[in-house]
């Protein structure tokens, strides 16, 4: 080194060695940093002498002025290291053992290395997959080098509760790597679409439903259950469970046989569930009318109206005598009602007012008149409506005894619509039987008449107790019935 206008007041210089792949193990007791005295004129660096072949590398020198080396004192020197060592550079190779393998089998990797000796421990990385799909839960290792430079690598892979996919695996020594696709066989998710061929189906014809599924072999039996309005006897089977199987494309067709009524019951709605899908079709009674309408000089009690091709059952109408247009006579023309909603008149085949019966009369209707449809008010009641009561309990009563074949029958002291819920009649032995107000054949509602028709659950002689809970019948103002409790029947003429 030869100085040149330093300051006289500077004794000492600071030097730092640099270079790419240069570490304090390329010399001899030699730091990467130093001093020297601005008298001194050269600097020897002990290089050191390695047996690992790592090829010529360039050190550099570069002299400062201060402790912090960021002044320089003049230009870097720069030295080629010649590397002398005699033993040649490793090499690594890797080979899959298979392109794919199903989680919970091993994925083997074959290393071949050169100029590596027996018993080297060479270090692996895994990437592609998480900790979890390997049993161990490592995603790094090592591996011994045996004869002939060769080694196996096994990773044992882990089995998924769930299917998340297939994943690549790819296993790195130094710079060579290689790759195995693990196949995830867990089950995929099942997933259920049920849909309706039509919203609408007649009693008597089919409700047709399409089932579409993922992730299901084809000839899969698939359960499914029936809800809804409709009862037992209204289809045909009289079962609210069923399977279908599973064809081409994961689709299944659920065919659900309704039965006419030879009586009119109202229309219903029939709904299929598979899973947590599900779907509905509002199936409409063609059978003629149970009864003639009512009309109390206020109220129209209709219980089937027909328009256009839409059936309604449970309808109330509010009619003054003015908007009566004319009454025909004769025989009934039909044995339901029909509205025109062009004309918005309404033909009513027969109507009875107190005991008198007339036959096709016409009566214009506005929207407004509508006071419920299906059993439901199609507007809020008015403010601060009173209950309604029960005016009298027709045959029987509590002091009578009566045979089985008799109706129980309840007035009303107005036009009554069914509301929610259930009555419920308990026979001697305590066994219950549950009337839904809204769509059990057994009950019928006409003007302010509520009637539970006889059936086979008197089984035998005794008391029966009937129970009307509060807020099932409703009246058309919109009051609520309070209920009926402890009211009794006996049945006689039945054997025990």
């Amino acid at each position: 080194f030869k100085a040149n206008n330093l300051p006289s007041s500077l004794n000492t210089l600071y030097y730092q060695i640099s270079g790419v792949g240069i570490t304090a193990s390329d010399f001899s007791n030699t730091s990467l940093t130093g001093t020297l005295s601005t008298a001194q004129t050269t600097l020897d660096i002990p290089i050191a002498a390695d047996l690992s072949t790592e090829g010529d590398e360039t050190m550099s020198v570069q002299l400062y002025l201060d402790p912090s080396r960021t002044v320089l004192a003049g230009n870097a020197s720069s030295i080629v290291i010649v590397d002398t060592s005699k033993s040649p550079l490793a090499s690594y190779k890797l080979t899959p053992s298979a392109s794919s393998v199903d989680e919970g089998l091993p994925a083997i990797f074959n290393l071949q290395t050169t100029n590596l000796p027996v018993g080297t421990n060479v270090t692996y990385t895994l990437s592609g997959v998480n900790s979890s799909d390997i049993t161990s839960g490592q995603l790094s290792g090592t591996v011994t080098i045996g004869n002939n430079g060769q080694a196996s690598i096994s990773i044992p892979t882990a089995v998924h509760a769930v299917n998340l996919g297939n994943k690549n695996l790819t296993l790195k020594v130094s710079d060579a790597s290689a790759s195995i696709v693990l196949i995830d066989k867990a089950p995929k998710d099942v997933t259920y679409l049920l849909t309706s061929t039509s919203p609408v189906a007649n009693f008597g014809s089919n409700a047709v439903f399409l089932l579409s599924t993922t992730n299901l072999p084809t000839g899969t039996t698939v359960p499914y259950a029936i809800t809804g309005s409709v009862s037992s006897s209204d289809l045909a089977g009289g079962k609210f469970t069923g399977t279908t199987t599973v064809g081409e494309n994961g689709v299944g067709t659920i065919s659900i046989t309704t039965l006419p009524h030879a009586s009119f019951q109202g229309n219903k709605s029939i709904t299929v569930s598979v899973n947590t899908s599900s779907a509905s079709v509002n199936l409409i009674d063609n059978a003629p009318a149970s009864s003639p309408d009512l009309y109390d000089g206020k109220y129209l009690s209709i219980p089937k109206v027909v328009s256009g091709a839409t059936t309604y059952s449970n309808i109330i109408l509010s009619v003054s005598p003015n908007q009566i247009i004319g009454i025909g006579g004769g025989k009934p023309n039909n044995n339901f009602d029909t509205f025109d909603g062009v004309s918005q008149l309404l033909s009513v085949p027969s109507v009875k007012m107190g005991s008198t019966q007339y036959n096709n009369a016409i009566i214009r209707v506005n929207q407004s008149d509508i006071v419920s449809v299906n059993g439901q008010l199609t507007k809020p009641p008015s403010i601060n409506v009173s209950d309604i009561s029960l005016t009298s309990q027709v045959t029987p009563n509590k002091t009578m005894n009566v045979v089985a074949t008799t109706d129980l029958k309840f007035n009303f002291s107005e036009y009554i619509i069914p509301f929610s819920g259930s009555v419920s009649l308990v026979d001697p032995k305590g066994k219950q039987l549950s009337l839904n107000v809204t769509d059990n054949p057994l009950v019928q509602i006409a003007g302010n008449q509520l009637t539970l028709l006889h059936s086979d659950f008197y089984q035998s002689t005794g008391e029966y107790q009937l129970t009307i809970p509060s807020n099932v019948i409703h009246g058309v103002s919109g009051g609520n019935y309070p209920g009926l409790n402890g009211y009794s029947v006996n049945i006689i003429g039945l054997s025990s």
